[in-house]
């Protein structure tokens, strides 16, 4: 039988007793720092996902300017910033861009959002279909709003909907005073150039 070489004996010296320490989280973090990681269906190397949906977060205010209601989705914060988790939000823009209110079933989104054409209280947002989220995400919204004093609250959620001819389940959200009842977005209750709604999101989209 062959001897151990002083090499060999080295690395057995290098072995704890028994062999079952793990690594820490950190040695972990790590070792997979900046590797591709591949065959994990429900993670990814560079976003925050759970199982295949994106984590999100965005900023939308809605507002009167040049006598219209206009709105802009960006960054949490800095609605007029591009932000890194907002992009499963389609064509949102971080310009004021005139705020679509048509029949829902024939009017087409702008800047990633419309208000309803049949309950105007109710604000739609352009993203692909969350059908099958529908049901088991939540979808956080906080409310911001700057005029003459009244209370609002914001409910969020995936609703299905025809908007301009496509049926899919998408993020809404109705806009409440502190009584209970709908606060339309429009030109009445926003009526100045001061007078705003904002609300910040948080969720996981397709």
């Amino acid at each position: 039988t062959a001897s151990f070489t002083t090499a060999d004996e080295t690395k057995l010296d290098g072995i704890e007793a028994a062999a079952t320490a793990d690594q820490t989280g950190a040695e972990i973090a790590s070792a997979l720092s900046g590797e591709a990681v591949t065959g994990l269906t429900n993670l990814e190397s560079d976003v925050l996902t759970l199982k295949g949906y994106k984590a999100q977060a965005w900023e939308a205010r809605f507002q009167i300017n040049s006598g219209v209601i206009k709105h802009q989705i960006g960054a949490v914060g800095a609605s007029t910033t591009a932000g890194s988790w907002h992009d499963k939000v389609l064509n949102a823009s971080q310009s004021l861009i005139t705020t679509p209110n048509g029949a829902d079933a024939s009017t087409a989104f702008s800047g990633g959002a419309k208000i309803s054409g049949t309950s105007p209280n109710i604000l739609i947002f352009d993203t692909a279909d969350q059908g099958a989220i529908a049901d088991a995400f939540l979808l956080v919204a906080t409310a911001d709003y700057d005029t003459n004093g009244v209370n609002i609250s914001f409910r969020a959620g995936f609703t299905s909907r025809d908007v301009d001819g496509v049926t899919i389940f998408r993020p809404e959200v109705q806009v409440r005073d502190d009584s209970g009842a709908a606060f339309n977005i429009n030109t009445t209750n926003l009526a100045t150039g001061a007078d705003r709604v904002t609300m910040q999101f948080i969720g996981y989209l397709a």
